[in-house]
Formats: C-alpha cells, structure tokens, sequence
C-alpha cells in the first residue's frame, strides 16, 4: 500500500502541519491542543476529557503533527536544525566506512552555514527496519529539513517513506540519486553514467576492442547509469555484443569468463570484484596491465581491499555531502520550489592497471 492508498493521507495537509490543522480535525480549540501536546492540560485551567485527549492525539497521528518547542520559540519557526537520516547502520563509523566522508562533508557545510545537527538513528518500523516513521510520525521534523542517505534492506518501504515526505511538503535531501514513483525527490548524485562512458572512451583510445562489463545485478538506479554507460559507449564506438559483453558472473568465475570470450580488457562494477580479478589475474600468471586491462567504477580507488592501485573512479563523497547541505538550506528557505537534483562527476584515476592490449590483439 503506498501512502495516497493509505486511509490517513488524503486528510493530510500539503504542507507541514500545525497545531491549527490538528485541532480543526479533532473539533477543539488551538488552545486546548497546545495544553494537550504540550502536557500542560492537567496543571492549568485549560483540561480536557479523556475522550477528547483521545480524539486530539489521534488527530496528531493522523496528520503526522510532531510539536516543536524550539521552532516555536524562534522568529520565523525556524530551528536552523538539519536532521540526518541514514537507512544503513551509521556507528561504530570507521574512516573507511562508506558514508563517513559523506558525514563529514555534511557537517563542515553545516558549520559554516550556521547549522546544527541532528543524527536520527532510532526510529525502526514494525518489521525492525530503521524508519523515518517509524512511530507513525516524521522522526526528521526535529529539524527545518532532512538529509538522507542509504538504502537499507527494504527497498519499497523507504521509496514510500520518501513518497510520503513530499506528499507532507517536509524539505529532503538524499545523498546519491532515487528515483521515487510518483515523487520529485531532490538529490546531489554521483555521475556514474559519464564514468561508465570514460572508461570505455579510454579503453578504445588505448586500442582495446574486446572489452567485457562485469555486472553484480544490483537493482538500484547507480547500477543501472553503469551499465547503460557502458552500452551506450560500445555502441557509439561501433562495437558488437560479442566484443564488449555485460557479464554477471561472480569474482571466481569473472577470469575464466574473460579468457573464454578473448577480452583483453574488463570494467568492472565494483572495487571489491576489480581487486578479485587482479589477484586471480596474478594468481595464474596473467600480467596486468600487459595482458589485461582493468578499470573498477563505482566506489574508492584505494579500497582497503584493493592491492595495487588499481584505475578506477573516486565518488566525491565529501563534496556531495556539502551540496547535500546548500541545496536544502535552499528548499528550507523556498517551500515552493520544485526538486533539485545535481550531479557531480566522479573524480578519475586511470594511471594504473590500464595500458594497450597485447600486440596483435584488438
């Protein structure tokens, strides 16, 4: 069930909601619901029955309402808050963790725009998976906005949390791109496409017309710019299927599909599959560059895995997470503007694990 299907959404108002919105749900007054939120009914003259209490927080949950004492208490109903949301595990972060150069692109950005942050971990959805509403309302609306990064392990239900979050006009951010059906999610993107591309440019240039793609199959929308870089490149330089194939075979198998299909090049999706083929490469006296070429896309050129350096492309990460603060300070400061989506190029190095094939081979 998506969020327009659910039975609560069509009462939700296309902005944030406020105290007003609740109590003209419930049929109370603005005051009562401010005593009641703010548990001050019981030790002031202003009360309320048990059933109206009922009937106010039940409008709360309907309309996903969190009270926010700060933002009330500042000009402009604004906390200078961000709130950051990660689907994945986020602590312990070592320095080679995947999202910890995000994190701290995100938090020098934040400083030097004069924001504080919020690092929201704790809300998980009835199936124990971390949840933006988990407890039924936006855990991220501590904050003026969110950032978001990750995927976690249930796919449809955070496309539907992100679905959501734009049906409630709440400004949000992801690190990386989505594709939302039936939403315009704004994201600051690695340009995984123009890699894809350049590896197959370079590739070509240095002679190479036997050139395989190694594949993991992942159904996320970075994947998918890879491989349709990667066609897309062979077709522009005429190359068949068969001279440049899409392999999804596993790391053991991926040496063994290149010998059986003569490539005399390989560009892999992954660091940990490019440092696979390297060592199988070595393993069984197959010298690379010389013999086999190998260009790893899609992450960290110096994989702790990655033994040497191997050609490849680096994700900005820190530079993403410091656009992924200015594009939301801009979606904070106008409600109405429509999603803002940035892609950055990814940073190259290609002097390694690359050279022309083999005299006599193309």
């Amino acid at each position: 069930m998506t969020p327009t299907d659910s039975g609560t959404s069509a009462r939700r108002p296309k902005r944030r909601p406020t105290q007003q919105d609740v109590a003209r749900l419930a049929g109370v007054s603005v005051t009562l619901v401010s005593a009641v939120v703010s548990g001050t009914s019981r030790r002031s003259t202003v009360s309320a029955s048990e059933e109206t209490t009922a009937r106010i927080w039940d409008a709360v949950r309907q309309l996903g309402y969190v009270p926010n004492v700060t933002a009330r208490s500042l000009a402009g109903g604004r906390t200078r808050l961000i709130s950051v949301f990660t689907y994945s595990a986020t602590f312990p972060a070592s320095h080679d963790d995947f999202h910890h150069q995000f994190f701290v692109g995100v938090e020098e950005e934040a400083e030097a725009q004069g924001y504080s942050l919020a690092l929201i971990t704790t809300s998980r959805d009835a199936d124990g998976h971390r949840a933006i509403y988990g407890n039924g309302t936006n855990a991220l609306q501590l904050g003026d906005g969110g950032i978001i990064l990750g995927r976690g392990k249930n796919v449809d239900a955070n496309l539907a949390e992100m679905q959501r979050l734009t049906n409630d006009c709440f400004p949000f951010v992801h690190v990386s791109r989505r594709d939302v059906p039936g939403a315009g999610v704004s994201y600051v993107a690695e340009d995984n496409y123009a890699a894809a591309r350049k590896a197959i440019d370079t590739l070509v240039g240095l002679g190479h017309g036997r050139i395989g793609f190694v594949s993991k199959g992942y159904p996320t929308e970075q994947a998918e710019e890879r491989r349709t870089g990667f066609l897309d490149g062979v077709a522009a330089h005429g190359l068949g299927r068969a001279a440049a194939p899409v392999l999804t075979v596993g790391p053991a198998d991926i040496l063994d599909a290149t010998h059986a299909r003569r490539l005399t090049a390989v560009v892999l999706e992954t660091p940990g599959d490019a440092a696979e083929l390297y060592a199988s490469a070595v393993q069984h006296g197959v010298a690379v560059p010389d013999e086999l070429s190998i260009i790893s896309l899609g992450g960290w050129i110096n994989h702790p895995d990655s033994s040497p350096r191997i050609a490849g492309f680096r994700i900005p990460q820190q530079e993403m997470g410091r656009r992924a603060v200015r594009t939301l300070i801009d979606l904070i400061a106008d409600p109405g503007r429509g999603p803002i989506q940035e892609v950055i190029a990814l940073e190259e190095e290609l002097d390694h694990t690359i050279a022309p094939p083999p005299t006599g081979v193309h």
